[in-house]
């Protein structure tokens, strides 16, 4: 029994299949982001347009190189201080 079909040709894949038979269409797997690399969880929230959302990103990530996802500014966004667990 299919556990996915191929989003390109509709084929209706095996779950252990990674390429698609048909079109050879390399299929993706959704992957927990902590299996790859120590993330940060914070309340963010950009001085230019107040905007405020939760963060997920890499450690290595500085807040300078976040970009607003409202107004799009970079280098104006700041962790509220709000603990996230």
């Amino acid at each position: 029994m299919a556990c996915e079909y191929c989003p390109i040709c509709g084929m209706p894949l095996e779950c252990d299949e990674e390429v698609c038979p048909r079109c050879e269409h390399k299929i993706g797997k959704v992957r927990d982001i902590n299996e790859n690399k120590p993330h940060v969880i914070s309340e963010t929230i950009c001085v230019f347009c107040y905007h405020r959302w939760i963060c997920v990103r890499p450690e290595t990530t500085l807040l300078k190189e976040l970009q607003c996802p409202e107004c799009l500014s970079i280098g104006t966004v700041i962790e509220t201080g709000q603990p996230i667990e």
